[in-house]
């Protein structure tokens, strides 16, 4: 059955209406819906294609994406999880198109509470999103499980106390501010050598002793 804007409707009818129960339903824009219908809408479960090449999967009612489902993206994205009245809305799983995957629950549409971050290189972040942003206490791990770091986010930098480990081998314990080492702290360099004491703006100075972490050691100087 055609509709008079359209809509190809394909299914059981009776008297000329459809029925409860599967249906193929093609719009004139190109998505199309295949799955269960009640009173003409989209209920239970089915799957939309749309247009522009994205899919939902999942469970339907009163029309919405509510239940659980999966919504692929053309990037080639994805979103699984719980949905509420189109959104997402409780525990998911988020993989973005560069396939970083997020395990972390949403709510009107954003990140918020506590969850992972993975890479697709094995790196991890633990934390808690607020709003859809990362924040707190995060702990990055490799792909080995040796931390990284260890320490309080705020404003999107290490503010507060913490622990970072760099690539060479160079370690920093303590108070950080505007993502450097700023108060009482400790760093290691990748000889095991120690600077414990009061650093200011990343640099170390104890009579002729100095160090850098995360700053050019000539602004130490």
């Amino acid at each position: 059955m055609r509709t008079p804007d359209g809509i190809l409707i394909e299914g059981a009818f009776r008297l000329g209406n459809l029925k409860n129960g599967h249906a193929v339903v093609t719009y004139p824009n190109g998505n199309r819906y295949d799955g269960n219908i009640a009173n003409g809408i989209f209920e239970g479960e089915g799957t939309l294609a749309y247009a522009n090449g994205a899919r939902y999967a999942g469970q339907w009612h009163a029309g919405h994406r509510e239940g659980r489902g999966k919504l692929t993206y053309p990037d080639g994205g994805w979103q699984e999880g719980d949905w509420k009245n189109d959104q997402l809305d409780g525990d998911a799983i988020t993989v973005d198109r560069n396939g970083t995957r997020f395990e972390v629950p949403v709510h009107a549409g954003k990140f918020s509470g506590q969850g992972v971050m993975i890479t697709r290189d094995g790196n991890r972040i633990e934390g808690t999103w607020t709003d859809g942003e990362l924040g707190g206490r995060l702990v990055r791990r490799g792909p080995d499980g040796q931390i990284i770091y260890d320490a309080e986010w705020h404003d999107r930098k290490m503010n507060g106390p913490g622990f970072l480990r760099r690539r060479d081998g160079t370690s920093y314990t303590g108070n950080w501010r505007d993502g450097l080492p700023e108060g009482q702290g400790a760093m290691t360099d990748a000889a095991g050598v120690v600077f414990s004491g009061e650093w200011k703006r990343g640099c170390f100075q104890e009579g002729d002793r100095r160090a850098a972490f995360m700053v050019d050691p000539k602004t130490c100087l």
